[in-house]
């Protein structure tokens, strides 16, 4: 048995070593499927609503066919100008803190003036920013900020966009895969700023700047001072607010806080076995995808048309969401445009992405969940610390649940059907424990140490090709003496 224990911890640490190395891809691969499969079991325990709370505003088909239909103007994607200052100038009457659109301004369309005025009727004479959009507001600015999307270095807003006061920001970068960077650096030799704030992390400035964050416990470590050289890991979260059901009907399945305590349990551990469900993917990500998203959501048409002549009540719930607060908005049209896949929701238009972004960053500040360029060497000894104990123990657990076999080898006792299939038996249990295991691990990691839950799935991994052989000899075993019946003990090869 030592020298299958030991053969095994051999084989499992050269596992980890060359997951370390990754010459294949493969690490990268797990790091992915570890993060993604933790979120989606983790996503319903992220309970309380930040505050102020982004809102997100989608441009739906079923939105525009309102406003058509209610206005007697004909109202399609792409938006006018036009009609994009009046989604701006509706929000404006509510007081957002900052408004960021979800669309690249690449070309002017009708409307434009009209638009141009919006914006610096909005945002107030005197704070016009260079035409070239190389200039950026202060970090104690008080006033309305709006933000337009930027993809690239050269997709360059059109002239007059900066000058009537919007600003720029990054949506689009390469090589972080799932992580949402705090700043994309387009170089110097664009006409745009060296380096660009993401949208999430603007409109988080813009909301440092107010009493409502500020002033809160907490307030100044969530705003202080960020590296920009740094991405995080997005937490989703399926909570939604418990006041989306006023605007917008909610799928059963979704969790909604808060609630009864006993509906508030129910609810909670039906969302628990959807994560696990979703995890090994039973149940499609696609299921209540915009139901169960957590930030406030809005189409256009309930604001523009929101009018207490209309609906008292529900024109006092769109003001008080959007009112301080920062809102988002951007384009669902079921899959067209912009479109991101959220390891919990599934296909989700882009702009949900920074929503929870914007989300995550009032709720655990940029110093939780980063991965800077300096603390690969720190993440890199964790992971490996992390998953050496996990080996370990997970070794030993595995060798100590398959004994029978070779026990009955030891002791001459014969080996029947009941003791070879216990073995099988057991040693599937033993790697469902471990598994269970190297997910505790990362879990209080997470919760402790904000650590990102990358490399939990790397640990069993390594555990699992190191079992295998012996797994797989007490599989034939048995399957062996269930044909042929009981084996004497005269018979047995010796595996030491």
């Amino acid at each position: 048995m030592q020298w299958l224990a030991l053969r095994a911890l051999l084989t499992a640490a050269l596992a980890l070593a060359l997951s370390a190395l990754d010459p294949f891809g493969i690490s990268t691969r797990t790091e992915q499927i570890s993060e993604d499969v933790f979120y989606q079991v983790y996503a319903p325990l992220v309970q309380g609503r930040v505050s102020p709370e982004p809102v997100v505003v989608r441009v739906t088909p079923e939105s525009l066919d309102r406003l058509s239909e209610v206005t007697k103007e004909r109202w399609a994607w792409p938006l006018t100008h036009g009609q994009q200052a009046k989604l701006l100038n509706a929000l404006v009457g509510m007081e957002p803190k900052a408004v960021f659109f979800d669309f690249v301004f690449g070309t002017v369309r009708e409307g434009h003036d009209e638009f141009m005025r919006a914006i610096s009727g909005a945002i107030g004479p005197g704070y016009a920013l260079p035409r070239d959009c190389t200039g950026r507001r202060a970090p104690d600015y008080q006033g309305l900020r709006i933000f337009v999307a930027q993809s690239s270095p050269n997709a360059k807003p059109y002239a007059g966009l900066c000058e009537s006061g919007a600003e720029p920001v990054a949506i689009g970068w390469q090589g972080l895969g799932s992580k949402y960077p705090l700043s994309v650096a387009y170089g110097a030799d664009t006409e745009l700023p060296a380096i660009l704030p993401t949208a999430a992390v603007a409109l988080w400035e813009a909301m440092c700047s107010s009493e409502a964050i500020r002033g809160k416990p907490g307030g100044a470590q969530i705003c202080a001072p960020h590296d920009p050289n740094t991405a995080f890991s997005v937490v989703w979260s399926t909570g939604v607010s418990p006041q989306q059901g006023n605007v917008a009907p909610i799928e059963k399945q979704c969790f909604v806080t808060p609630s009864n305590p006993v509906e508030r349990t129910q609810r909670f551990w039906e969302q628990i076995h959807v994560g696990l469900l979703k995890a090994v993917r039973l149940v499609p990500l696609d299921k209540g995808r915009f139901a169960c998203i957590s930030p406030f959501t809005l189409t256009i048409d309930q604001v523009i048309l929101a009018n207490p002549g209309r609906d008292r009540d529900i024109h006092a719930l769109i003001q008080s969401r959007i009112e301080g607060n920062a809102v988002l908005i951007g384009l669902d049209f079921g899959g067209l445009g912009d479109v991101i896949v959220s390891p919990v929701h599934g296909t989700i238009p882009g702009v949900m992405l920074h929503a929870h972004a914007l989300e995550n960053l009032l709720r655990y500040d940029t110093n939780t969940l980063v991965r800077r360029p300096e603390s690969s060497l720190f993440l890199s000894a964790q992971a490996a610390l992390v998953n050496g104990l996990v080996m370990v123990l997970g070794i030993g657990l595995f060798f100590g649940a398959t004994s029978r076999i070779r026990a009955a080898e030891r002791d001459g006792t014969g080996l029947t059907a009941s003791v070879a299939w216990s073995d099988v038996v057991f040693g599937l249990i033993a790697w469902v424990v471990i598994i269970l295991i190297a997910f505790g691990a990362a879990f209080f990691a997470f919760e402790t140490l904000r650590l990102p839950p990358s490399y939990w799935l790397t640990g069993w991994i390594a555990v699992f090709l190191g079992t295998a052989d012996t797994f797989g000899k007490a599989v034939i075993s048995a399957v062996m003496v269930t044909v042929r019946g009981p084996v004497p003990p005269d018979d047995y090869e010796d595996d030491a």
